[in-house]
């Protein structure tokens, strides 16, 4: 895993849980909505930096790109529910003491 998949896959998700868990619980639910929305971006930023011309032209002009990007984008969100609900977890743990 190179350093993108790492910063998309993991660091994203388990920040924006993490941020909702610790300031506002009742939205916790659309972290996994803002946590892929930030993967998308993040994408973009990253395919920019690598010199390629207009991303998301590239990408979604290609149907093997976008079978891949979808499927990236899909990974990240299965990762990030999977991630809220461990929170849900926590946080239902932490009331019931």
């Amino acid at each position: 895993m190179n350093w993108q998949n790492v910063l998309i896959l993991v660091i994203l998700p388990l920040v924006t849980v993490l941020g909702l868990f610790f300031a506002k619980r009742k939205l916790l639910w659309l972290a996994p909505l803002l946590s892929t929305a930030l993967a998308f971006i993040a994408y973009m930023a990253i395919y920019a930096l690598e010199g390629m011309q207009s991303p998301i032209v590239k990408i979604f002009g290609n149907n093997e790109w976008r079978a891949f990007f979808l499927l990236a984008l899909l990974l990240h969100f299965i990762a990030a529910a999977a991630m809220t609900a461990a929170a849900y977890l926590v946080a239902w743990v932490m009331k019931q003491r």
